[in-house]
């Protein structure tokens, strides 16, 4: 359905709304898969920031399963998505999991995808107390 409305018109794919989150933002912040797996092979801006600097690489930290969000990390890494990258406020993907306190999926990506992100978290981190 993606690619179809895609080719019918091609602007859906990086229309924003007031925040600046584009389809590949809401895609990643609701864990959707397929809709984020279409729209990249769309070619959809995967360095596409919000209006507080949040890539895709942010809202996905948000999602609660471990699984979904391993996959589109990867997903969003095999594109080109920096997942280093600073928001407004200076934190990285690695500063959102941080500072949920998600332990399990923080080693995972501190140590898999080899992000770096400074502690926001008065020095400590999950994997670091």
């Amino acid at each position: 359905l993606i690619e179809s409305l895609y080719h019918a018109c091609p602007d859906l794919l990086e229309k924003k709304d007031k925040a600046n989150y584009t389809p590949l933002h809401f895609a990643a912040l609701h864990g959707n898969t397929i809709a984020l797996a279409a729209l990249i092979r769309c070619k959809a801006n995967v360095m596409a920031k919000t209006f507080s600097g949040k890539t895709a690489a942010h809202l996905v930290m948000l999602v609660t399963d471990f699984s979904t969000i391993k996959k589109i990390l990867m997903s969003l890494s095999d594109a080109g998505c920096p997942l280093n990258a600073q928001d407004a406020y200076g934190n990285t993907p690695l500063d959102v999991l941080d500072k949920q306190g998600n332990t399990q999926l923080y080693t995972y990506v501190a140590n898999h995808l080899k992000l770096t992100g400074g502690c926001t978290t008065g020095g400590q981190s999950p994997t670091n107390p």
